[in-house]
């Protein structure tokens, strides 16, 4: 064989599968979380991350050094002594709402399936955080009464405007069953910059969306 020949590995995750965790990692990366993990669950339906340890029920995960709780009852772990407090830790909670429909909201736009399919179909794990989510944003003052719904908003503008990023990092991780987050970020850095500009709610919020 000759030395200068480059052999592609045939690609192991489902395109649609690849687009909708890329969707996760993108958009917690633009949310400023630099430590994301990606991972091809077995035929058992586990994937084994080393940042969360062991995942069961699903085709893969992405996985971020989360910063918020999650359900309302790690709220105790949080001092929220003040408002100022509370809208900081709100708008965290509104980025992890935000993270977990981005992969839903990728694979729609990748396979044309309707959004409120896939919540019940590929993204119910997802959906089982946004509303456990939701619980905490509430629980903690927040204002907005319909937040799946806004939140739904932010991330299609999201995936909207990094969707050439996601795919990508989609094309990246179809060809391997792990990435850790010291590859995710060096890939990154190829793709984004390894200080990626952040997005703000804000700025999501600004962008016009057709749902």
């Amino acid at each position: 064989m000759p030395e200068n020949l480059v052999t592609i590995s045939k690609k192991i995750w489902p395109r649609d599968l690849a687009i909708h965790e890329a969707g996760h990692g993108i958009a917690a990366w633009f949310f400023g979380y630099s430590k994301v993990e990606i991972c091809l669950a077995g035929t058992d339906r586990v994937a084994k991350t080393y940042m969360h340890g062991k995942v069961d029920g699903c085709r893969a995960v992405a996985a971020w050094n989360i910063s918020y709780p999650r359900k309302t009852e790690e709220l105790d772990k949080y001092a929220l002594s003040s408002s100022d407090i509370r809208q900081t830790l709100s708008d965290k909670v509104c980025e992890g709402i935000v993270c977990s429909l981005a992969g839903i909201v990728a694979q729609s736009r990748y396979t044309g399936e309707n959004v409120c399919d896939l919540m019940e179909t590929a993204g119910k794990s997802d959906m089982r955080d946004v509303r456990d989510m939701a619980e905490v944003y509430h629980a903690i003052g927040g204002v907005e009464a319909n937040i799946q719904s806004k939140s739904l908003s932010r991330a299609h503008a999201l995936i909207d405007l990094k969707w050439w990023e996601i795919i990508a990092l989609a094309k990246i991780i179809e060809n391997r069953s792990h990435m850790p987050d010291s590859n995710f970020h060096a890939i990154m850095g190829t793709i984004d910059s390894y200080t990626p500009d952040l997005l703000t709610l804000d700025y999501l919020d600004a962008i016009p969306v057709a749902v």
